[in-house]
C-alpha cells in the first residue's frame, strides 16, 4: 500500500463487517485467532469500555482490491489526560497491538502510518494519541516512534508490564514439567495424593459451542467468590470471545471443582501454534490447595500434548506464577504522543513529557 494509492475511512456503526471486510473473513491460519474476523467482529461490537466508542479504519486501495483495518478506542474519559480526546490504538487484554493487514501484507506499520498521516491533516481528530502495548525491540514499534517524531509530536515513552512466556515441546508436556522449580513440583505432587486420588479435586475442559453458556455460569460463580475486582470492560466481551473462540476451535476454558463446586478457572485461547491465558481466577484457599497451580498444570498438559502448543503465553503474571510457570520475558511499552497543534496537546505534553519538550518547543524557535 502506497499513500498516493490509498484512502481511509471509518467503518460506520451500522455498516456490515462481513461485507466491509472480505479480505479478512474468516481468516485465521498462521495469523492465529486474534487477527481473524471473528474476533475483530467481537471487539468491534464489545471492545469499547463504558462511555467510549471504537473507531474501526478502512486502510483501502484506490481499486478497493486491498483493505486493513485498524482499530482504535475513542475516548475523553482518561484521569492522567483531563478533558483532552484520547485516540487508543490498543489490543485488549494485554496483547500487543496490531493492525489487521489483508493476507499476503507483512508490515503492521504501513496501514497505521496511513491512518496517522490522515489524522494529521485535521489538527482537531486528536489531542492525544496512545499505543498499547507495543515490543521495545521491534520494528513495529521503532518505526511508529520514528514516524511520531517525524511529525513533531512530543512523546512519551512509558514501560508496560512484560509479556510472560514459556517456550515448550509440542507433544512433550513431561519436558515442560521437568524443568519447573523443584518447590512447585513438590507441591503438586502433594496435591496428587492429598487432593486428586481423593477425588476432592477434579478438573474440566469445556471446547465447545454448546458449553459456553454453561462455562459461563461457571466462570461468573467463581468470580464472585473470588473476591477480585472483575475486569473493566463491555458486558458481552469475554462471553463474545468464549464464542468465537469455540466456534473456531481455539476455546480452552478450564475449570477444577474442589469436593463437587467450581473454584478455579482460566481461559486460554489456542490457535497458530501458541496458547494465550486471558483470565484466571480462583477462590482462596490455603496453601496446601494449590487450585490455580493445579489448573495450569492441567491445562498446560492438554495445551501441549494434544494441541502442540509451542508456546505457553500468560501475559502480565503474578511474580510468583511468572517463576514457577513462564520464566520468559518479552519487554514492552506503551507509547503517548501529543497533538502540538491543540492546547489540551500542548498541555499533556509539558505534564508528561516536561522539560524535554521545553527544550524542543526552544530549539523549534
Amino acid at each position: 500500500m502506497h499513500g498516493s494509492a490509498t484512502r481511509v475511512r471509518l467503518i460506520g456503526s451500522d455498516e456490515s463487517l462481513a461485507s466491509a471486510c472480505r479480505p479478512l473473513n474468516g481468516r485465521t491460519g498462521s495469523a492465529g485467532f486474534f487477527q481473524s474476523s471473528a474476533w475483530l467482529e467481537n471487539f468491534r461490537r464489545h471492545g469499547a469500555p463504558p462511555g467510549d466508542r471504537l473507531r474501526l479504519y478502512a486502510v483501502q486501495a484506490s481499486d478497493d482490491s486491498r483493505l486493513a483495518f485498524v482499530p482504535a478506542i475513542y475516548s475523553r474519559l482518561y484521569d492522567v489526560h483531563p478533558r483532552a480526546r484520547v485516540l487508543h490504538f490498543l489490543q485488549p487484554d494485554g496483547l500487543n497491538y496490531q493492525p489487521f493487514p489483508a493476507p499476503g501484507d507483512e508490515n503492521p506499520l504501513r496501514a497505521v502510518e496511513q491512518v496517522l498521516q490522515t489524522l494529521f491533516q485535521d489538527p482537531r481528530a486528536y489531542d492525544v494519541l496512545r499505543f498499547s502495548p507495543v515490543g521495545r525491540e521491534s520494528p513495529f514499534a521503532d518505526g511508529l516512534i520514528a514516524l511520531l517524531r517525524r511529525n513533531g509530536h512530543p512523546l512519551q515513552i512509558y514501560r508496560f508490564p512484560d509479556d510472560c512466556f514459556a517456550p515448550t515441546t509440542p507433544g512433550s508436556s513431561n519436558v515442560y514439567f521437568a524443568a519447573r522449580p523443584a518447590p512447585l513440583r513438590q507441591s503438586l505432587a502433594l496435591a496428587e495424593s492429598t487432593l486428586r486420588e481423593s477425588g476432592r479435586v477434579k478438573f474440566r475442559l469445556m471446547r465447545l459451542p454448546e458449553e459456553v453458556d454453561a462455562g459461563w455460569r461457571d466462570y461468573q460463580q467463581i468470580l464472585d467468590r473470588s473476591g477480585a475486582d472483575p475486569p473493566a470492560e463491555s458486558a458481552g466481551y469475554l462471553t463474545g470471545i468464549m464464542r468465537a473462540a469455540a466456534a473456531c476451535g481455539a476455546l480452552r476454558l478450564g475449570f477444577i471443582d474442589l469436593d463437587g463446586v467450581p473454584a478455579a478457572v482460566q481461559l486460554w485461547i489456542a490457535s497458530a501454534a501458541a496458547a494465550r491465558c486471558l483470565r484466571v481466577f480462583s477462590i482462596e484457599q490455603p496453601p496446601e490447595v494449590p487450585l490455580t497451580d493445579l489448573l495450569i498444570q492441567d491445562l498446560a498438559a492438554f495445551l501441549i500434548d494434544h494441541d502442540g502448543i509451542a508456546e505457553l503465553g500468560f501475559g502480565a503474571l503474578d511474580p510468583q506464577l511468572a517463576i514457577n510457570w513462564a520464566p520468559g520475558r518479552r519487554v514492552r511499552v506503551g507509547l503517548a504522543a501529543f497533538n502540538p497543534r491543540t492546547w489540551r496537546g500542548m498541555k499533556g505534553a509539558a505534564r508528561h513529557v516536561g522539560a524535554q519538550f521545553i527544550k524542543s518547543l526552544f530549539r523549534r524557535n
